[in-house]
């Protein structure tokens, strides 16, 4: 009997490898999916943090929750984390200029879509009250300051003084 198992997994091992080579794109698509929607929850709730405290730590904080793991700041630099099929790899950004696009375009979206959130509250509100959320009274006001926050985050002096305070969420110290 153990022989058999030993046989199989022998010849069943390179086709599963290879498998799992190939698909390795595919299984960091999911993975990413995966994390984002479970991390969606967490990430809506530090945003309505920022509805009364707008500070630029407050915003940084997001900005490293929607994309630790991605970037890191070593060295007075700037790095990303390049995937490709067979590696990961740490490559250096120029200026910074792949973190800002980031902030303009997937932070800035977090933002926006959980205003718009707001502002849907305010509508089910107004058709139906025992549907709408009871944490703010007014979602109308709620909604356009996340907006404001939101159109913020495409200012490019804004951006700068935003990156200013990640550099201490970001920072990473090789282990020497």
């Amino acid at each position: 009997m153990e022989l058999e198992l030993h046989t199989s997994f022998v010849k069943y091992r390179s086709i599963f490898f290879s498998l799992i080579y190939r698909y390795k794109i595919l299984a960091y698509i999911l993975v990413y999916t995966y994390t984002y929607r479970m991390n969606d929850e967490t990430i809506a709730t530090h945003i309505d943090a920022c509805i009364l405290n707008n500070t630029h730590f407050d915003i940084a904080n997001i900005v490293y929750k929607i994309l630790s793991g991605k970037f890191r700041y070593t060295n007075n630099t700037w790095e990303y984390l390049k995937t490709e099929a067979a590696t990961d790899t740490w490559e250096t950004d120029e200026n910074g200029v792949r973190f800002i696009y980031s902030i303009r375009t997937l932070v800035c979206r977090a933002f926006t879509s959980r205003s718009l959130y707001w502002a849907n509250a305010t509508a089910s509100e107004a058709s139906d009250a025992s549907n709408a959320d009871a944490r703010y009274p007014d979602t109308e006001v709620i909604s356009m300051k996340l907006l404001s926050i939101s159109s913020k985050l495409k200012d490019n002096k804004y951006i700068c003084l935003l990156i200013k305070e990640c550099k201490e969420f970001f920072l990473y110290e090789p282990h020497i």
